[in-house]
């Protein structure tokens, strides 16, 4: 055994490697795949050459952000943990749910150390999020834990892919009053769905592995508590219809608080992590201390052991003021592969941004900044957000009314006054990097020339557009359809923003839509350009429906291009969808280009599931690849012509 090299342990159903692993002096590579109950990887794991461990989710040790990071990174844990050891807790609490649900005082609530006799007051609406640091206590122990406070308007739904992370403990707070007037309204089924499913769905859409969360009534006195008992009950069972429902007959990715468990707690909630909170009803007080108690219990087992030299460090970067920092600004004592591995924990833990291309080097380590930048163009007051600054602004008080009512009305704002808007001072982000970043979010488009003017364009607030059929030569069409988890209705706009910086850079005129997009480019011909010879492309919401149309429209000589065109668009607006909503089980189905070319009455359909791959484009694989259709097209487009 001591010349032992290559090791395979997968498939074993492991708790912990074996007391003599260590012993093996000669291993270089180790396979540990599909152990689904290994907790702990083992120190000697730093000296191999080799080791995969796929599907092995619930190692905690070193922490999941660590393992992820590959061996290198496993490594140079391992090294850095023989300096000492300490243990620290990641866990955010997240509190979601609709506006005036009462999120803010629960909040208030937790900040006051649970205190029943603290009275409910009226509270400044949430925008986009609010972060918060408490202390939990149970007992004379205490643990210091960081809350978001997530804004209920719609508005705001888009925040959740920005911060929602695995280790995140949600609550999902609920109104029982507003449940009980939507379901004599509109029926049981659509108030359940309001007030909690979607909402499950906005964090389950991006972090499909997330835990069972917490459920909060609030409002309990204002009913009898036996209509409060009835509307739980019915609520809860609801729910589970609703599941049922969504998981009947659809092939989506695995979805952790929607599989069924044994019996005691095979609905979407725990039986005791659901709690009833009104000031003055008997029990609060119980009620308040019960929710304490299991918060602290699910903080505590998140709890992750790092080395001592990462704590200090991460410590240090977190401190700075500034809204970002220069990645050469940091320092690197240490070496920078050592800091590449402690920022790439950082970013997998949820505490920092960090991004490629123009942000390439610059550390978004300030989240509170990053919310105060996207509250000044996403609110749920417009009037109250966007504030132009007299000393600089550029426009008399008139046209900056009216150039406000044009970004609410329109999504139009022009670069001067954005300059202005754009929150100012050390601690935020500065001006050229916070446009990017909201590029980065896909929630700003631009700049773009509109009536002569040089704009950004937002377009949740673009006005909506009726796409006409064209009487075109060639067509070639496609729907990219959301089979899984309903996707928020602020991803079709990021897609639109997506669909937009693809085609930006091939000459084409651009123009986006409240509900889509289209782009347009004239051939150049001898003489000049005509309008017989062009490309229309166009990306079309169907919200409802949970689909995006894709077409692309042109004269007969130009199908080679429009296809390189559409197929490329389609890889783009996949990669951006898969990447962030994970649990959206994303298909794309177009008619049989060739049935289309010759204008047949019913065309055969390929349907496959759209996978992006770095190597090549979603449509070119199998029969109807370009280069196999090519040659008919060519000859047909011969003969059209």
């Amino acid at each position: 055994m001591s010349e032992l090299q290559t090791l395979n342990l997968s498939y074993n159903s492991l708790i912990e490697l074996p007391d003599w692993f260590d012993q093996l002096q000669s291993l270089r590579e180790v396979n540990l795949d599909e152990n689904s109950k290994l907790t702990c990887l083992h120190p000697h794991v730093a000296s191999l050459h080799k080791c995969t461990f796929k599907g092995c989710n619930s190692i905690t040790e070193p922490p999941s952000a660590v393992c992820l990071g590959g061996l290198q990174d496993i490594k140079q844990y391992y090294n850095d943990l023989k300096k000492g050891r300490t243990h620290i807790v990641l866990s955010t609490i997240v509190l979601i749910g609709r506006k005036e649900a009462g999120k803010s005082t629960l909040l208030r609530a937790m900040q006051s150390c649970f205190n029943a006799d603290l009275k409910p007051k009226d509270v400044k609406k949430t925008a986009v999020f609010e972060f918060q640091t408490v202390n939990l206590k149970n007992g004379n122990e205490k643990h210091e834990v960081q809350i978001v406070d997530f804004g209920g308007d719609d508005v705001y739904h888009y925040a959740y892919q920005l911060t929602f992370r695995e280790n995140c403990i949600a609550v999902v707070v609920v109104n029982i009053g507003e449940y009980k007037e939507i379901s004599e309204k509109w029926g049981r089924r659509e108030a359940a769905r309001r007030v909690a499913f979607d909402w499950l769905s906005h964090i389950l859409i991006v972090s499909p592995d997330v835990e069972k969360p917490l459920l909060v009534l609030t409002h309990v006195d204002k009913l009898e508590n036996k209509e409060v008992e009835r509307l739980r009950k019915e609520l809860l069972s609801t729910l589970e219809d609703l599941k049922q429902d969504f998981l009947e007959g659809r092939n989506i990715p695995k979805i952790r608080i929607l599989e069924q468990t044994d019996s005691h707690c095979s609905g979407m909630f725990q039986p005791d992590h659901i709690f009833k909170i009104g000031y003055g009803t008997s029990g609060h007080s119980k009620n308040l201390h019960d929710l304490q108690e299991t918060l602290y219990d699910l903080v505590l087992a998140k709890k992750q052991t790092v080395p001592k030299l990462w704590d200090k460090e991460m410590k240090s970067i977190k401190r700075n003021k500034r809204g970002c920092v220069q990645y050469s600004d940091l320092p690197k004592s240490r070496g920078a592969q050592v800091l590449d591995v402690l920022l790439g924990y950082m970013k997998r833990s949820g505490l920092i941004f960090q991004y490629d291309g123009f942000l390439s080097s610059i550390i978004f380590h300030n989240i509170e900044a990053v919310a105060k930048l996207i509250s000044t163009i996403y609110h749920h007051s417009m009037s109250e957000s966007i504030v132009i600054d007299p000393a600089s602004q550029r426009k008399e008080p008139s046209q900056s009314d009216c150039i406000l009512d044009s970004f609410v009305c329109n999504g139009i704002v022009p670069v001067d006054i954005m300059k202005d808007i754009v929150p100012k001072g050390e601690s935020c982000i500065p001006y050229d990097t916070a446009i990017e970043l909201l590029k980065k979010f896909r929630l700003l488009y631009g700049p773009q020339s509109v009536n002569e003017v040089k704009s950004y364009l937002v377009p949740y607030f673009l006005q909506k557009h009726s796409f006409a059929d064209n009487t075109a030569e060639i067509r070639l069409h496609g729907t990219m359809s959301f089979l899984g988890l309903a996707v928020p209705n602020y991803a079709f706009h990021q897609l639109t923003v997506t669909f937009l910086e693809t085609l930006r850079h091939d000459a084409y005129q651009i123009f986006p839509y409240g509900n889509g997009a289209s782009a347009k480019i004239m051939s150049t011909v001898t003489g000049g350009t005509t309008d017989t010879d062009f490309i229309d492309i166009h990306l079309i919401h169907d919200i409802h429906n949970q689909r995006v149309q894709v077409r692309a429209e042109g004269c007969a000589s130009e199908i080679q291009r429009m296809w390189m065109a559409f197929t490329n668009l389609v890889t783009q607006l996949n990669k951006e969808a898969a990447g962030v909503w994970k649990a959206a089980h994303i298909d794309f189905t177009m008619p049989c280009p060739h049935c289309l070319l010759l204008n047949r009455d019913c065309p055969s359909y390929v349907e496959q599931q759209v996978i992006y791959s770095h190597s090549s484009s979603v449509l070119n694989h199998g029969r109807y690849s370009f280069m196999t259709l090519l040659p008919k097209l060519k000859v047909h487009s011969q003969r059209l012509l």
